[in-house]
């Protein structure tokens, strides 16, 4: 019991270099600055999240055709609208 303690306790005291990279993140910052790889992941990150949004549109459509479909007019979903 105690060797396992012993090797987590060393495992985690290795690993605490880590905590220690703060100063890293202005030279990687800098780098994808310089190189306009930041401005790339930005579009990127724009495109997925455009893309989500057009694909949650889509389903509410599609959601609410279906509703249609089945319930018509009697929609217990939308049966405070019709009040």
């Amino acid at each position: 019991m105690k060797q396992r303690i012993v090797m987590i306790l060393a495992f985690v005291l290795a690993n605490t270099h880590h905590l220690f990279a703060q100063g890293e993140s202005n030279a990687i910052e800098n780098f994808f600055r310089t190189e306009s790889k930041f401005y790339v992941v930005v579009a990127v990150l724009a495109i997925v999240m455009i893309g989500l949004l057009l694909y949650v549109v889509y389903l509410d459509r599609k959601t609410k055709k279906l509703e249609k479909e089945v319930f018509g007019d009697k929609n217990p979903f939308l049966q405070e609208k019709n009040k």
